[in-house]
């Protein structure tokens, strides 16, 4: 069975509108830039992982530096003019 341990661990944070890092989302963005400028230096091109930076610098420039990275989802409410309600725990 497919399965996610992203979505299993952060999924539940996401719901609550729990954005407290376990991983700051500006260190992921660094890693990404490095990430990016080995590529460049090696002639490869990384579209996904360009396209991650490009969100997460856009979660950065809107206050969410030190956000888990699960604060992507306020970048994707943003762009879709929308935020998600909190959901409770069904316990």
């Amino acid at each position: 069975a497919a399965g996610s341990f992203s979505l299993t661990a952060l999924g539940p944070k996401m719901n609550k509108r729990d954005f407290e890092p376990g991983f700051y989302a500006e260190h992921l963005s660094k890693d990404l830039s490095i990430v990016l400028d080995e590529a460049i230096k090696n002639g490869m091109s990384l579209p996904g992982t360009s396209l991650a930076h490009q969100l997460y610098r856009a979660l950065l420039a809107n206050g969410g530096a030190r956000n888990g990275t699960q604060g992507l989802l306020k970048v994707f409410e943003a762009l879709n003019n929308v935020e998600i309600s909190a959901k409770k725990d069904k316990s």
